[in-house]
């Protein structure tokens, strides 16, 4: 039986040993990032299984296109595989958004704007960049990416700002 954090992520993500950065996020405790299973070397590729689904199949492909307009806003969006994208607009009220990517080749776009922002954001891979936006009130992101050929850009406008970034 599955726990109840592990139902949260994608069959077969926990086997491809990159559970612990994610469930970081989802707040766990977990030992350090370094025993996470994932250690991509330079010159290394992805695991198989991590861009192919348990069933030999591709995985990816995938948009997940969110507008939230007004007050209690909260989302969740988890791919797995490659060539993903997430673009996600919050405006007003309450934002929170956790997003997270696993794979190859991943964007992610998310545009917070005047409410309680806050963004959580994994992207665990190679080749996957986040844009985000956070325009007015008490606004804060984390990013954690795990890979290489990375790229994050962050844009906080009024209030509150914080950001916090991780890149390994």
């Amino acid at each position: 039986m599955r726990s109840p954090v592990s139902q949260l992520l994608p069959e077969g993500f926990l086997s491809a040993g990159l559970a612990g950065a994610f469930l970081m996020f989802l707040g766990c405790t977990l030992p350090a990032i370094a025993g996470s299973g994932f250690d991509l070397a330079p010159g290394s590729e992805l695991d198989a299984s991590y861009v192919a689904g348990a069933s030999g199949l591709p995985v990816g492909h995938n948009l997940a296109s969110v507008s939230q307009q007004g007050d209690t806003n909260n989302l969740v969006a988890i791919q797995h595989g490659g060539y993903n994208a997430i673009d996600v607009q919050q405006i007003g009220d309450n934002h929170v958004a956790a997003l997270k990517q696993a794979g190859a080749y991943n964007d992610m776009f998310l545009i917070q704007k005047g409410g309680g922002n806050r963004s959580d954001v994994a992207q665990i891979g190679v080749h996957n960049s986040a844009h985000m936006q956070q325009l007015g009130m008490n606004n804060s992101v984390q990013i954690l990416q795990l890979g290489r050929s990375l790229g994050i850009v962050i844009t906080q406008i009024g209030n509150n700002n914080a950001a916090r970034v991780i890149q390994r």
